[in-house]
């Protein structure tokens, strides 16, 4: 079965431009940042920003409202790796990893605690107390897991019910030294993937098994519910989240892309990598058993793109649509099952001084927020109530925000927003 990104690619070759929705621009909503709310965010977040200083700050949407977390970040300039729930996000520096939690939660949540008699409403974001310290490589999230690669080995937080979490609750990977953080396939059969020694080696219960692939500098990976990928020196190779674990596949690029993309997302059924000019689709084709690796950029720059793409996302709940922020001061989102494409013009940023530096892509339930460093202003780009993706609002940032260093956006995740 074909992804519905690679249809619109082959739709995307024979019709016209009349296809093409324009933007409203934000003229039909609120671009003061006073309220932005002419409709209700049936599910609001807060983006949470870090700057070149040790301080974190948090846009609520329903506030309408910055504020700086009491809890500040262990060294300055930290990234933010947000999990795959959306409830909390990890707060990353070379020496140590924090964790926020949004004050949201999901909707399970609020039903069991309205039942309970229990009120979860206007929690204020926190640094949680938990860290894990060493020697930071990388922090990337894996199926509920931030997974943290710390002195060569793997340590696994869960991200459910974060704030309850303790040191306990970790759980380390120390068998070998790796060289990316250990992947999780299966919890319950407590199978991992692990890259050690120039190699990605399948261990179930700890204890490595006969399945492994060459794997040198492992650089990215990302997940969907069908597979796993992961990008090496070698290439870019699969495991099928089908079966046992007990083969890798090593894909093809298309001829008309130069290179891989490092930078990959997922919606849950579709994978998509991106660089700054090229777009790749990757799915399974159910009727040759096999995955596909399709050459996307047309459909990502259809919409009239002039400039390098700087980003892209799904969003978490309206997972047909997928953004690309371009350094020409638009947003691109393309509806991958209508084929149609949006551009929202980011209307305070100026395309002559901006550069892929300066903006910061998230993702929301129906939405795009996008932080502009240039412009100092943050953007909310949204569809509701039928109507096609446009700029809701626009907000100038708090003084108190230095450089930007990163931004994500945190708002519940339901998991049967990627079912298909």
């Amino acid at each position: 079965m074909k992804s519905s990104l690679s249809r619109s690619l082959m739709y995307l070759t024979v019709t016209s431009a009349s296809l093409f929705l324009t933007a409203c621009g934000g003229d039909s909503s609120s671009d003061n940042g006073d309220s932005g709310e002419e409709h209700e965010h049936e599910h609001s977040g807060r983006l949470l920003i870090s700057d070149d200083t040790t301080n974190l700050t948090v846009y609520d949407q329903s506030e309408s409202a910055f504020e700086t977390l009491a809890g500040n970040a262990a060294l300055a300039s930290p990234s933010l790796v947000l999990a795959d729930n959306g409830l909390s996000a990890a707060v990353v520096n070379s020496s140590s990893v924090q964790f926020v939690h949004s004050g949201l939660h999901s909707e399970e949540e609020e039903e069991a605690g309205e039942e309970a008699g229990a009120e979860h409403d206007h929690e204020e974001a926190d640094v949680i107390n938990l860290t894990v310290s060493g020697s930071i490589s990388k922090v990337v999230t894996s199926k509920g897991h931030f997974a943290i690669l710390a002195d060569g080995a793997t340590q696994l937080v869960p991200a459910d019910d974060i704030e309850s979490v303790s040191a306990a609750n970790i759980e380390t990977f120390d068998a070998v030294t790796q060289s990316y953080p250990a992947l999780v396939l299966d919890e319950d059969s407590e199978t991992l993937l692990v890259f050690s020694n120039d190699n990605a080696v399948v261990y179930t219960e700890d204890s490595a098994t006969a399945v492994s692939t060459s794997c040198s500098s492992p650089a990215w990976h990302v997940e969907s519910e069908h597979m796993t990928l992961f990008g090496c020196d070698e290439g870019v190779k699969a495991m099928s989240m089908e079966g046992n674990f007990t083969e890798f596949t090593s894909l093809q690029k298309p001829a008309t892309a130069t290179e891989w993309p490092q930078n990959w997302i997922s919606n849950g059924e579709d994978i998509v990598g991106y660089s700054a000019d090229t777009v790749l689709a990757v799915y399974e084709d159910e009727d040759t058993d096999s995955i596909v690796v399709e050459d996307a950029t047309t459909i990502a720059t259809s919409g009239g793109a002039s400039g390098n793409i700087c980003s892209a996302a799904f969003a978490t709940e309206d997972s047909d649509a997928i953004a690309f922020l371009s350094d020409d001061a638009n947003l691109y989102v393309v509806d991958t099952d209508t084929d149609a494409v949006t551009t929202v013009v980011l209307k305070f940023s100026d395309a002559s001084q901006l550069s892929c530096d300066d903006l910061h892509l998230t993702a929301a339930a129906a939405g795009f927020p996008v932080t502009d460093e240039s412009s100092r202003y943050f953007y909310l780009i949204d569809a509701h109530d039928g109507s096609a993706y446009h700029l809701h609002s626009s907000v100038e940032l708090d003084s108190g925000i230095g450089n930007i260093e990163d931004a994500v956006f945190m708002h519940a995740i339901e998991s049967e927003a990627h079912e298909h």
